[in-house]
């Protein structure tokens, strides 16, 4: 969807929302303003802020604990403090909503079963008592700290990124060029996207609401040409 690496760590629960709720075949996800944006969940007329506040938990890009705050840039949203994420493609609408599904109904229940430190921010038997999507599954090896049942730190989302590339070259056995003009960190994914919005032609305004940027000259900062297509034109030009 073209966002930045810490912007998924903001979302909630109920931010995915299937488009089609008899198949299961789309969705449609909505980053939300992590404070002042409505919770949108139903019989709550509050702020997120205020949601989380009586659960005794700050916004994620105010946490005073590193390993649980993820930052959140100054993204144009709409009267409803949100913005939806524009999949590149509905193959991948398809395929993060088979995720979801999944992540919901089978990975993530058994992660709220683990004891963790209710100082943490969940409740002593270890069930999350916060809305955020994506939780831990980590325990820290130095200090036998479990973190499961959190929310996902980014630190932990990189990480597993990496070992995702990892995988990926020994299944395929070919070398994957790391870092963000190839497009093979979470960040440069965001590069990629934008770029190829760019090489497809698609107009500047709907580049920009892709980007959710408020200025139309923000995306030039991803217009720059990587090395193998300068290297291709001046060839051209030759």
């Amino acid at each position: 969807g073209g966002i930045r690496e810490s912007e998924p760590l903001h979302l909630w629960i109920n931010d995915v929302i299937p488009v089609h709720f008899e198949s299961h075949d789309d969705c449609q996800v909505f980053l939300r303003h992590p404070s002042e944006a409505s919770t949108f969940m139903s019989g709550e007329n509050v702020t997120r802020k205020e949601y989380l506040a009586q659960r005794g938990i700050l916004p994620r890009y105010r946490h005073p604990i590193k390993s649980l705050r993820a930052n959140w840039k100054d993204l144009e949203l709409d009267d409803s403090l949100s913005a939806p994420v524009f999949f590149i493609h509905d193959g991948a609408a398809k395929l993060f909503n088979a995720m979801y599904i999944y992540y919901i109904n089978q990975y993530r229940p058994k992660l709220e079963d683990i004891k963790v430190d209710a100082s943490l921010g969940c409740l002593k038997n270890g069930n999350p008592k916060h809305p955020f999507l994506f939780v831990s599954a980590g325990v820290d090896h130095s200090t036998k700290k479990s973190y499961q049942g959190l929310p996902y730190s980014v630190s932990a989302y990189i990480g597993a990124f990496e070992r995702a590339l990892d995988k990926v070259e020994i299944a395929l056995g070919i070398t994957i060029p790391r870092g963000k003009e190839y497009g093979t960190t979470p960040y440069g994914s965001r590069h990629y996207y934008l770029g190829t919005l760019t090489d497809l032609g698609m107009p500047r305004k709907i580049i920009q609401k892709c980007a959710k940027h408020h200025s139309i000259l923000s995306q030039e900062a991803y217009n720059t040409p990587a090395y193998d297509e300068i290297q291709k034109k001046l060839n051209e030009a030759r």
